[in-house]
């Protein structure tokens, strides 16, 4: 959370800077793109968006990694504010780009985020990308982006019917993210596993699992998450009668 407090007590300056960098617009979408989990965590989805505007020409002026980056963190924020289409347009545009570079840690990132929006639509393609996705992750040993992959991938095993592969999935995100020190996605993790066990029925434990998450989302401060956990604890509370 320091960071999150640090960053929000300081976005007058952040807006400030971002705007003199209007002279340098690589610098300038470089530094939007390190800031999206924090406009997305503190809810300032529509500032967020208007700062990740993506040039066309961004590849060819930013480089490969500026821009598969731009485009995924462009995709998480229209994606988290309901633009479907806005947020398939660049998960395709930077999983491409990362192709075109065959960077393995950028294929990673984008086929994550990728395989996230086309699940929506289609379960086995989208799980397959989350696959690759993991594997990459492991590949190039990025434990805090494996931990995420394999959150999400057991979503979508769960949404599969693979209950025993999502419950395998998440426990290793879990314990990835405990091992990091990421809060941010062992909230989700929790969340997830959570309800897989209210799926399960078993809702003795879900609920501690549920409670820790919504814990992590509180101190993070991200109003969205407690939200999406404190139903999934409303669902506990009912069946044990407590409403």
């Amino acid at each position: 959370r320091i960071w999150l407090d640090r960053l929000t007590a300081e976005h007058d300056n952040l807006r400030a800077a971002l705007a003199y960098l209007d002279r340098d617009p690589v610098a300038r979408l470089g530094m939007a793109t390190s800031l999206w989990r924090f406009w997305q965590a503190r809810n300032h989805l529509t500032e967020g968006r208007s700062w990740l505007t993506v040039p066309a020409d961004i590849e060819q002026v930013g480089g490969s990694e500026v821009a598969a980056r731009l485009n995924v963190a462009a995709s998480r924020m229209a994606w988290k504010q309901g633009d479907l289409a806005a947020g398939r347009k660049h998960a395709e545009a930077a999983y491409d780009v990362a192709v075109r570079a065959n960077d393995g840690a950028l294929l990673a990132l984008a086929g994550e985020n990728l395989g996230n929006v086309i699940a929506f639509a289609e379960l086995q393609p989208g799980r397959d990308l989350l696959a690759q996705s993991v594997t990459q992750f492991r590949r190039v040993g990025d434990h805090v982006g494996l931990a995420s992959a394999l959150n999400n991938l057991g979503c979508i095993q769960l949404d599969s019917g693979q209950l025993e592969e999502a419950v395998s999935s998440i426990e290793e995100s879990i314990r990835l993210s405990r091992r990091t020190g990421n809060a941010y996605g062992l909230g989700f993790a929790l969340h997830s596993l959570g309800y897989v066990r209210l799926f399960q029925a078993v809702f003795e434990k879900a609920r501690p699992l549920l409670e820790e998450a919504l814990l992590l989302f509180r101190d993070l401060g991200d109003v969205a998450s407690v939200g999406d956990t404190l139903e999934g604890l409303g669902h506990c509370a009912e069946q044990a009668g407590e409403t």
